[in-house]
């Protein structure tokens, strides 16, 4: 009996069951894909390191019919979290002399941090001319990659009232335009880029001391990899 068992194991038929359900999974990528509209090369890369590694791993040992279930979406998220670290180091590395700027990991993708005061004047929305120094040293990093750039800007309690700015929102608003404006005028496509103001309403911290408030003013650049 068990030399017939080994004897099935081998024979044509399951090889044959092996390469049909293998070509149907090539099939349902391509599929996909197609369905899509428009197939990005971010997108095609990161499905198929996903499925590289499904067939490297011993991942498709349901094929064989063992109980070793192929989990693509555990498998595209480990692919999004090495591209998310790709660009936390290297934007790391871009900015190892820019000490108040900090660098965040988030669920989504990659967070920066500037204080209001190493991009702006206070109550102003121009960059100052180091502001567009630091910013000069990620540029070529945003550019490496297809993902949105969305800018924020937020504000401290402190309420101002003047012709350019009536409130927090207007000033804050006005911060992140100028920054995506210098992106722009760098040379990244100004359809990944989006603006929000958040006035006074984000505060990290309580606005209660100077030291708070300085805190409080700031602007987020935020990659998020959510492409699949």
């Amino acid at each position: 009996m068990a030399l017939k068992k080994k004897k099935d194991e081998g024979s044509p038929s399951s090889f044959m069951m092996l390469y049909t359900n293998l070509m149907m999974l090539l099939m349902t990528f391509f599929i996909i894909f197609v369905s899509m509209g428009t197939i990005q090369e971010e997108r095609v890369r990161v499905g198929f390191a996903a499925f590289r590694e499904a067939i490297l791993t011993g991942g498709i040992g349901i094929l064989l019919g063992e109980k070793m279930p192929v989990n693509f979406d555990y498998l595209i998220q480990k692919e999004k979290a090495k591209i998310k670290e790709k660009i936390s180091s290297s934007l790391k590395k871009s900015l190892k002399e820019e000490k108040e700027v900090k660098i965040i990991s988030t669920k989504k993708g990659v967070a920066l941090e500037f204080p209001g005061r190493i991009l702006f004047e206070v109550g102003k929305a121009e960059l100052k001319p180091e502001a567009e120094n630091i910013l000069n040293k990620i540029i070529p990093i945003l550019k490496d990659y297809p993902y949105p750039i969305q800018v924020e800007g937020h504000t401290d309690n402190l309420p101002i009232h003047t012709k350019e700015f009536p409130s927090n929102w207007e000033l804050s608003t006005a911060r992140a335009i100028s920054v995506i404006r210098y992106l722009e005028e760098k040379g990244i496509n100004k359809e990944r880029l989006s603006a929000l103001g958040y006035g006074e309403y984000r505060p990290l911290v309580s606005n209660n001391t100077p030291e708070n408030r300085a805190i409080n003013r700031r602007v987020g650049i935020i990659i998020p990899i959510s492409f699949i």
